[in-house]
């Protein structure tokens, strides 16, 4: 120790600066692996800006990093952008759009969805729900490519 005093060692999580800017750094970091392809970056993203975690709420651009990351086939970012669409986070609200997505992600194990999907259905009329299905089935078949 260079002239006898000790350091005290704080845990990061004691000031709050110090976590705004390591969250914002995470973020900066996470958003260069997501614009190199990275799926699990490219969710993570997707969630920083669906939640204001780091950066500023905007569910236009958490919609787009969510998007790159469904093309990839990650359920984790179908079950995310399906809440957009649910709920209408910057969108006009589609249950139809959300069915899809929450089946989607269903399909791949994530059993929320499966759940959440029901709940979609309640809102639904019996011809939106087939146009939800046969949408889910071209998406998949598409590998993501021709979604709503």
């Amino acid at each position: 120790m260079k002239g006898g005093r000790q350091r005290k060692l704080e845990p990061i999580s004691s000031d709050v600066r110090k976590i705004q800017m390591t969250t914002k750094a995470s973020s900066f970091f996470m958003r260069m692996f997501a614009e190199q392809g990275d799926v699990n970056a490219q969710y993570n993203v997707g969630v920083h800006y669906l939640n204001g975690i780091g950066v500023e709420q905007d569910y236009e651009l958490a919609k787009v990093w969510l998007r790159k990351s469904t093309d990839q086939g990650d359920r984790g970012a179908q079950y995310n952008l399906a809440i957009i669409y649910f709920k209408g986070l910057g969108v006009p609200a589609d249950y139809i759009s959300a069915h899809m997505w929450f089946s989607i992600s269903g399909a791949k194990g994530f059993e929320l969805a499966r759940k959440a999907r029901e709940m979609v259905e309640v809102k639904m009329t019996p011809a939106d729900i087939s146009e939800a299905v046969n949408a889910a089935r071209t998406c998949m078949a598409s590998g993501y490519q021709n979604c709503r």
